[in-house]
């Protein structure tokens, strides 16, 4: 079943990794067949300018026209390896057409190895099989690198930067480099500025040269003011001479980037240009349109949203996102009536388009527009017909929120027609189970809204649903965490929690071992991303059921810390790993880990409070802890 409690919300987040001095070794060793240039350092011009000069000439002797002279050039760039590679990936563009041939001869025939025996396994897991990715793969595995905690992933996107022979891809790796941020002060940023410099070394291409005016930038922001410049005016110059070697969304990503670095230091006055070259740059793409609106709207850049509105108006009309984009606007502008009256039309919209209805529910539930979220929910249950696929989704999903809202009695209703048609209609109870979901867990699901709702009002009626829930399901998480949390009990009460208790962890750890073996075997990529997220989620649900129960603390920690490795940045499992550091007594981390994660989803009410009730711990052990 599709649940939106902390420990059940969508994947996306972050691992936590050794701090980042620990990263400086493993930039070490990176490459096969590559001479030891980090003792060499980028600023070190003359020796840039010696081997440049070697390296440029051999190649101009590519096209010589003395056949031995030209095999003789050949021979010796192969042998000087990696050391060439930026100068030939350069070299693949040459006017003479023999240099060009030759050059992407020698390109293909130097061999990366992309991670190191001293990477982190996450990285290495990520870059396993790099080479024979698809560009749109290889970009993925970029992006994964990317959500690494702590820059764990800077030294590997370093690697990419420099050797990965599609210069896009190289960009889009450089970028992520600079979105990585600034460190912040103290002894991090020069840390990370030597380890940008150490790990672009020598080379030389455009996207090293990003990350080289980075880490200058790290060192003193407003020494490269002009340097940014004229890097962002030679990509643009690129695009529309030569587009093969970026793209629009590149030179869009860096404007976008520059202008919220000047955003960071106040220099908000100096954005305007950037924000309008970055709109004029869009196409009409859903996906590109989306991802703009949403950076307009996170800078308050509201006028250009409008400009994208009108300029794209068929799109807009078309995708109900984009249309309660539009309304969002408007509330934030303080015109609260065009927003409900904009909300209205998108409601009323693309009638039979169920699933599109759920997709915008399912996203104003996450930027904290319940109430348009939950018109949504219900115009589908009504619209879609009882007990079709998008009606049981939608309640489902609706019954979560109303959850998280501490809604628990509109929650439990919402699931009754699903517990009362069930055992009286077999075709909707098949139904239920093509969903994937086990008939039962609907069952015990609804009988922890109703003990909820009773929790603080009727413990007799608490206590009943409880029971009920467990007889249903006995492997519910949330009802085996209240059934421990259940006060005055007696022994009997405390055995059947204990037992479900020990039944379900066990299943999880089994089926973690189970998974583990099978991606350890398996040789089939497409399935890779498959199995490292049942895997992340059952150690999330074994971390969240001790941690909120009795057991081994640690064990909850190593098996979030884990879930948050396969899955990086994601803010549900932040909040178990919150929740883990909380149970062992540690508030600070507790603290840490929980602001991660309500700063990564700040509309989920449950989070929140686990937030104020780790903070009100901190407070109180530091205040005991005090003279």
């Amino acid at each position: 079943m599709v649940r939106r409690a902390a420990s059940q919300r969508p994947d996306r987040r972050r691992w936590f990794a050794p701090a980042l001095p620990a990263l400086a070794a493993a930039t070490a060793a990176l490459l096969v067949g590559i001479a030891p240039t980090r003792a060499v350092r980028a600023d070190d011009e003359s020796a840039f300018t010696d081997r440049d000069h070697r390296v440029r000439a051999l190649i101009e002797q590519l096209g010589d026209p003395d056949f031995a002279r030209r095999e003789r050039a050949q021979s010796e760039l192969e042998q000087l390896g990696l050391e060439a590679f930026d100068a030939l990936r350069e070299a693949q563009q040459h006017e003479d057409i023999e240099v060009a041939l030759r050059a992407r001869y020698l390109v293909r025939r130097l061999q990366v190895r992309w991670y190191s025996d001293q990477d982190p396994p996450e990285v290495r897991r990520v870059l396993r099989d790099y080479a024979r990715q698809t560009e749109v793969d290889r970009r993925s595995r970029m992006d994964r690198l990317a959500m690494l905690r702590d820059g764990e992933g800077i030294p590997a996107l370093c690697r990419l930067v420099r050797f990965e022979s599609e210069l896009r891809l190289a960009k889009h790796a450089a970028l992520l480099i600079l979105k990585q941020g600034d460190p912040g002060p103290g002894e991090e940023r020069p840390r990370r500025a030597e380890l940008l410099r150490d790990s672009i070394a020598l080379s030389r291409n455009k996207a090293s040269q990003w990350v080289r005016a980075f880490a200058q930038s790290l060192d003193d922001p407003a020494a490269t003011d002009a340097l940014w410049v004229r890097l962002i005016d030679e990509e643009r110059t690129t695009f529309a001479q030569f587009p093969d070697q970026t793209s629009a969304e590149l030179v869009i990503d860096l404007l976008r980037w520059r202008c919220e670095r000047l955003l960071d230091v106040g220099r908000r006055d100096e954005t305007p240009p950037l924000v309008a070259d970055s709109v004029d740059m869009l196409g009409g793409r859903r996906e590109s349109l989306l991802t703009a609106v949403d950076w307009l709207i996170q800078h308050a850049y509201w006028e250009q949203v409008d400009t994208l509105a009108n300029r794209f108006g068929d799109a807009f009309s078309e995708n109900l996102l984009l249309q309660y984009r539009v309304a969002e606007v408007m509330i934030k502008r303080g015109d609260p009536e065009s927003a409900e009256r904009a909300a209205e039309r998108a409601v009323a919209a693309k009638a039979d388009q169920h699933e599109e209805h759920i997709e915008a529910a399912t996203v104003l539930q996450e930027r904290g527009l319940f109430d348009w979220s939950e018109r949504e929910w219900k115009t589908v249950i009504e619209r879609a017909g009882e007990g079709t696929s998008p009606n049981l989704r939608a309640r489902f999903l609706l019954a979560e929120m109303r959850h998280d809202l501490l809604r628990n009695g509109d929650a439990a209703d919402t699931l009754q027609v699903v517990v009362d048609t069930m055992s009286t209609n077999a075709d909707y109870l098949n139904r239920v189970k093509n969903l994937r979901t086990e008939p039962g867990e609907v069952v015990a699901r609804l009988h922890f809204f109703r003990s909820e709702q009773f929790a603080e009002t009727d413990r007799a009626k608490q206590k009943e649903h409880l029971l009920k829930g467990i007889e249903a399901y006995p492997r519910e998480i949330d009802l085996i965490i209240a059934m421990h949390a259940f006060p005055d009990t007696d022994e009997k009460w405390r055995a059947q929690t204990r037992r479900c208790l020990d039944d379900t962890a066990g299943f999880y750890r089994e089926q973690i071992r189970a998974l583990a073996d099978r991606l350890q075997q398996n040789t089939e990529p497409a399935l890779e991303d498959t199995l490292r997220s049942w895997i992340a989620r059952f150690n999330n649900q074994l971390a969240w059921l001790i941690a909120n129960t009795e057991g081994d603390f640690d064990e909850a920690v190593r098996c979030s810390q884990l879930s948050l490795e396969y899955l990086p940045d994601t803010a549900g499992y932040l909040d178990t790993l919150g929740c883990c550091y909380y149970a062992k007594g540690d508030y600070e981390n507790a603290v840490k880990y929980q602001t991660r994660a309500v700063r990564l989803d700040p509309h989920a009410g449950q989070m929140r409070r686990q937030l104020e009730r780790f903070e009100k711990a901190l407070a109180e052990s530091r205040g005991k802890a005090a003279p």
